[in-house]
């Protein structure tokens, strides 16, 4: 939660803020006995971001980076979210507004992609 100075981490001085905490990052993994970068901590963000939803476009806006590829790089997707998302999508669907049944609309999806593909 960021301060009153509106800084999640806030400086020595009133108004200020940490602009380098390397240092402080090595320190405090030294005295842990733990290994990893600070810059781990954009991977760790940018994959709890996806698997909680945030689409692509604005992830990659928020990590700054104009380039999809670049977003992908960040991302590092559990095998128990893709489990869920698996079992997620094999839930029975409930009958869509148009009063058309599910097994029409899925043979329209199928024919769909056949004469995309063809």
């Amino acid at each position: 939660m960021a301060g009153t100075s509106g800084w999640l981490f806030q400086g020595k001085r009133n108004g200020t803020h940490l602009t380098d905490i390397q240092n402080v990052h090595c320190n405090v993994l030294k005295e842990a006995r733990l290994a990893f970068v600070v810059y781990d901590f954009r991977h760790t963000a940018a994959t709890r971001w996806a698997e909680r939803g945030m689409d692509i476009a604005t992830l990659a806006k928020v990590l700054g980076h104009a380039n999809l590829r670049s977003v992908m790089r960040y991302i590092h997707i559990s095998q128990e979210h893709m489990d869920m998302a698996i079992l997620r999508f094999g839930e029975p669907q409930t009958a869509p507004a148009d009063g058309r049944e599910l097994d029409e609309l899925t043979a329209i999806n199928r024919a769909a992609k056949v004469d995309s593909v063809q």
